[in-house]
């Protein structure tokens, strides 16, 4: 195993010397730190594929393993149950496990508002409109945005849930959007959504906004 820096974020990386060798990763902070798995969530010639399709977690003695389909076993998470798959809106080809407990992942200025995602999608399609907004004194929050100009414009309201096992309440904030009461990983350019579990068992309460918002 060895290590390596991002020169750009100084983000310290722990690598695998060889394909076969399993990372064993020891004091992941719930709270910072995320991992992240290649994959192809979206290509024109690879059909779409969440992370279950590649990935399979078994929790053992409070342990978590990651291991791939094939049954190669890929890492071992120490002392950490209970991670998420999260699909990357800004990195091409990558799964994210996270806690629920991630600050980064749990950063939500409403009840199911994904303000990150917001941004990004806003930058990459909209010109950066939601920082102009906030520099011009027009809005304070990218929430705001949405709430004023967003919806207006059929953008969506970017809903990741911060608990999507178990039972849940989830609530609609706009004109468009969805709710979903199951994990979920959505593709960076054509937003395909695929549920990572069926949710069986679990009773969710979701609530629309003004306008007809679809339920899963």
């Amino acid at each position: 195993m060895t290590t390596t820096i991002n020169p750009f974020t100084g983000q310290v990386y722990e690598i695998a010397a060889d394909a076969t060798e399993p990372l064993i990763i020891e004091n992941f902070d719930i709270t910072q730190d995320a991992i992240q798995l290649p994959g192809n969530p979206d290509s024109e010639v690879i059909p779409q594929f969440s992370f279950s399709d590649r990935y399979t977690l078994s929790e053992i003695n409070g342990d978590t393993a990651i291991s791939t389909l094939s049954g190669q076993l890929v890492a071992v998470v120490k002392g950490v149950t209970g991670l998420k798959t999260f699909t990357s809106y800004t990195e091409k080809g990558t799964y994210s496990l996270v806690s629920l407990e991630n600050e980064f992942f749990s950063t939500y200025i409403e009840p199911n508002f994904y303000e990150p995602w917001y941004v990004e999608f806003d930058k990459s399609d909209y010109g950066n409109s939601v920082q102009k907004a906030i520099d011009a004194g027009l809005v304070s929050s990218a929430y705001e945005h949405y709430l004023k100009f967003g919806q207006f414009e059929g953008r969506e309201d970017s809903i990741f849930a911060p608990k999507t096992d178990g039972n849940n309440t989830l609530y609609g904030s706009g004109y468009e959007g969805g709710l979903v009461g199951v994990p979920i990983s959505e593709g960076v350019y054509t937003r395909d959504v695929k549920p990572v579990t069926t949710g069986v068992g679990e009773i969710d309460t979701l609530i629309g906004a003004r306008e007809k918002i679809p339920f899963s």
